[in-house]
């Protein structure tokens, strides 16, 4: 039998509404671990400083819901921005 944690996400891509430069953008992903083994972010690696993100420093067990919570800074951001994490 094979062991091991697996993420779910409720929702994998989340699009902002238009706003001008200079709001703090927020969102939360909410996940679940589907696995059989408790899950443990070690780390999370985004493609702009402007991305931040806070998430469970403790094991998610099977079954149990986690939240990695993002914040977009959108100061001196204009048109259409694509960030991952």
């Amino acid at each position: 039998t094979w062991s091991q944690a697996e993420f779910y996400f409720e929702e994998n891509v989340h699009k902002f509404e238009a706003t001008k430069p200079g709001p703090l953008l927020e969102h939360d992903y909410v996940f679940t671990n589907v696995g059989n083994e408790p899950l443990l972010i070690e780390k999370i690696k985004v493609t702009c400083p402007c991305t931040k993100y806070n998430y469970p420093k403790i094991p998610i067990m099977p079954g149990q819901k986690g939240v990695i919570h993002v914040t977009f800074d959108t100061k001196g951001k204009l048109d259409f921005q694509n960030r991952i994490i």
